[in-house]
């Protein structure tokens, strides 16, 4: 069982209804997805509810594609993949440049973006801790005032 197959019993996450084809993702999306994202899609069909003291909600593979056109991703956040959100108006993405996974302000640009961490499940244990808003790197927009 992988890490994320165990997390996703512990968690109750949904079951993925079929199996998923994730190259035809990808191709939709125009973007590579990280080895770990994909397994996660393969695994579930996404997640909504509380995990620790936050509200998550990560999308599953047959609402991906659709919300990051409709959320208009490829325009305002280019090389960016929405994969959730906290219902609270933050985003969590992938930044395919980098391969880290991000938090975004809704109305934010991509500079806005806080680390969350390189992998899902590094992104998975700030979430338990409550630590979105931390920034794990310095901020040179601040260094630089």
């Amino acid at each position: 069982m992988t890490r994320i197959e165990q997390l996703c019993h512990v968690l109750g996450w949904r079951p993925s209804a079929a199996d998923v084809d994730v190259a035809a993702i990808e191709s939709a999306l125009g973007l590579p997805l990280p080895l770990d994202y994909q397994d996660f899609l393969a695994t579930t069909d996404g997640f909504e509810g509380i995990i620790g003291e936050v509200y998550l909600v990560l999308l599953g593979p047959t609402e991906l594609v659709a919300a990051n056109a409709r959320a208009s991703i490829a325009e305002f956040h280019p090389a960016h993949v929405l994969i959730g959100g906290n219902g609270a108006g933050e985003w969590f993405l992938i930044d395919t440049n980098t391969g880290q996974y991000v938090m975004v302000p809704g109305i934010g640009r991509a500079l806005d973006a806080i680390p969350q961490g390189p992998t899902l499940e590094s992104f998975l244990d700030r979430t338990f801790k409550d630590q979105w808003f931390e920034r794990t790197m310095p901020d040179k927009r601040r260094e630089n005032r």
